[in-house]
């Protein structure tokens, strides 16, 4: 549950997925106790429908839809979750379309796990970072649009 919506997901599949959800459904975990007849919820409050059916479908398909405005947030639930593929994939998404319009999210998020020592991150953020460096125009339009302009 997420939001008030249902997202129907086999329970072994997701516990096959994540070592995180493994131990929520385990029998004595809070979220493996709410049940309703036949299903167990596990709700989930910290993150949009949308990135959460999205984590799903990856957790089927093994593929994250390319240019989603959840990117970012896929990324913390990979982390969240321990899902080191959805981590991983979501990563070089969010390299290869970084712009303008996503460039506030994707920069702060990746910046937060990697000061938070977190390899991966820290290696993405360089990924980053050359990336940026290598286009001028890119760079620009990133430090325009996380720069607050100052008007005396």
């Amino acid at each position: 549950m997420c939001g008030g919506h249902e997202i129907p997901v086999h329970r072994c599949v997701l516990a096959a997925a994540s070592p995180v959800f493994e131990r929520m459904l385990e029998i004595g975990m809070r979220e493996g106790q709410r049940q309703d007849r036949l299903k167990t919820y596990i709700e989930v409050q910290d993150a949009s429908p949308e990135a959460i059916e999205m984590m799903v479908r990856y957790i089927y398909t093994g593929h994250v839809l390319p240019k989603s405005d959840q990117l970012s947030e896929l990324f913390v639930l990979g982390n969240k979750y321990m899902m080191p593929g959805l981590v991983s994939d979501t990563g070089n998404l969010m390299v290869q379309h970084l712009n303008k319009a996503n460039c506030k999210d994707i920069l702060n998020v990746v910046r937060l796990h990697a000061t938070c020592a977190d390899k991966y991150s820290v290696e993405l953020w360089d990924r980053m970072m050359a990336k940026l460096h290598g286009d001028r125009e890119l760079m620009q339009e990133v430090l325009e649009t996380v720069l607050v302009p100052v008007c005396r």
